[in-house]
């Protein structure tokens, strides 16, 4: 059986979009070609030759920042380590961009922050913003993709000073791994333009989940208020995204949305999900039930988990899974250590099961 969705979502929650450096504004880019609406969308870059999409309201383009008292391009850091900051020292930028910052985030009650860590952008100043959103009360979340292996890798140092600067801002922070994005192609098959879009198709993907949960109609509606709760408590956080099609195509998402999370870390060590279901018109009750029976199979019996079934057209005729999991861990040392194995590339030696359990549920 199909169902008519044409109703009013009274949701009116802010979400800004911020595309950092050259991958993030790729995304920002993808996502006003496949028609997201309900959110506003920002980039961030100094001087990117990137176009940037018409759509796209405000456009910040920064100087330079001051790091350690010496000036340094706010991004295309690379990967040097003598860039990094001594004792948590934020970086200091102009004062005329940092007011471009504020005003960009002045109106939004969540923020999302998308990056890749291709050496266009310092995470450093994604952290700065990150904090300027917490002082501000924004529920915010930082998405961050890593380059496949063949495209080198961030020292293992040098990805935990600037994680533990995140995590100080108290956002959720979600690690795309980009080797696990291009999983099945040779490097032979794959121009490094098709790499790039592939992972701007994932961090596409992974903001849609969060969104238009809150933005679009849905089958099983959700608000604001329900993804705060989900992320509202920060720290690590992995996202996996799958989309079928056919007879199965709910089945076939859902496993390859687990899949993608249970590559990073065991599903039961989650304290807390988001779980989204999104097809066209022609999506029933029965699809939703069937997908969101085998991740509730997988996920802890305690577990707080919030879902929304929304109605998209970018779907046609095809179903697509997304699952966030969050609330892992001990505490702040057992977070740093797993997000710097998820953005150094070791993670697949850092399962996370001998060093505690998922979080408690008050």
């Amino acid at each position: 059986m199909a169902f008519d969705f044409n109703q009013e979502a009274a949701r009116c929650a802010v979400i800004k979009v911020m595309g950092i450096g050259t991958g993030g504004i790729r995304t920002v880019n993808h996502l006003v070609q496949e028609g997201l609406v309900g959110v506003d969308f920002v980039t961030l870059s100094q001087g990117s030759p990137m176009s940037v999409s018409e759509r796209v309201g405000e456009k910040i383009v920064l100087r330079r920042a001051m790091i350690q008292g010496r000036h340094h391009s706010c991004l295309g850091v690379g990967k040097r380590q003598d860039f990094l900051p001594i004792g948590g020292t934020r970086p200091r930028l102009f004062p005329e961009d940092e007011d471009a910052i504020q005003e960009a985030l002045e109106s939004a009650d969540m923020l999302l922050l998308v990056q890749e860590l291709d050496g266009s952008a310092s995470p450093l100043v994604t952290a700065r913003i990150a904090e300027w959103a917490r002082d501000g009360d924004r529920l915010t979340v930082v998405i961050l993709t890593t380059l496949p292996a063949f495209q080198g890798d961030l020292p293992g140092c040098f990805a935990e000073e600037w994680v533990k600067a995140l995590l100080e801002t108290r956002a959720t922070v979600a690690v795309l791994q980009g080797g696990r994005m291009i999983e099945g192609f040779s490097q032979q098959d794959l121009h490094p333009e098709e790499v790039a879009l592939l992972m701007a198709e994932a961090r596409s993907h992974s903001i849609r989940l969060i969104t238009e949960i809150i933005t679009e109609p849905g089958l099983i509606g959700t608000d604001f208020a329900d993804v705060r709760t989900i992320l509202s408590g920060g720290g690590p956080a992995t996202i996996g995204v799958g989309i079928g099609h056919g007879e199965y195509r709910a089945e076939d998402a859902a496993r390859m949305a687990l899949n993608r999370v249970q590559q990073q870390i065991p599903l039961e060590r989650a304290g807390r999900i988001l779980l989204w279901v999104s097809g066209s018109s022609d999506m029933g009750i029965h699809d939703v039930n069937r997908a969101a029976s085998l991740i509730q199979e997988a996920v802890p019996g305690d577990a707080n988990i919030i879902m929304g079934a929304v109605v998209s057209e970018s779907f046609s005729h095809s179903l697509a899974v997304g699952l966030l999991a969050t609330g892992f861990g001990n505490g702040p040392g057992e977070h740093l250590r797993m997000l710097s194995s998820w953005v150094s590339g070791t993670s697949g030696r850092h399962s996370g099961r001998e060093s505690g359990a998922r979080e408690a549920r008050p």
